[in-house]
């Protein structure tokens, strides 16, 4: 037997409903959160030994 999704909302407290409320799974992933990408990246001088690395 499956419940709607408003029907599991319905049965769900006010605080978990306010926790979980607008999460949707991505269509293309089926991911309920976005992934963390532990990548940066900076524009520099031309020159990067003129930068103050330390500050």
């Amino acid at each position: 037997m499956s419940n709607s999704h408003d029907e599991v909302v319905k049965k769900m407290s006010f605080q978990t409903q306010a926790i979980h409320g607008g999460v949707e799974a991505d269509p293309a992933t089926g991911a309920i959160e976005p992934s963390i990408y532990m990548a940066n990246s900076f524009a520099l001088p031309y020159d990067p030994s003129s930068m103050n690395w330390s500050a």
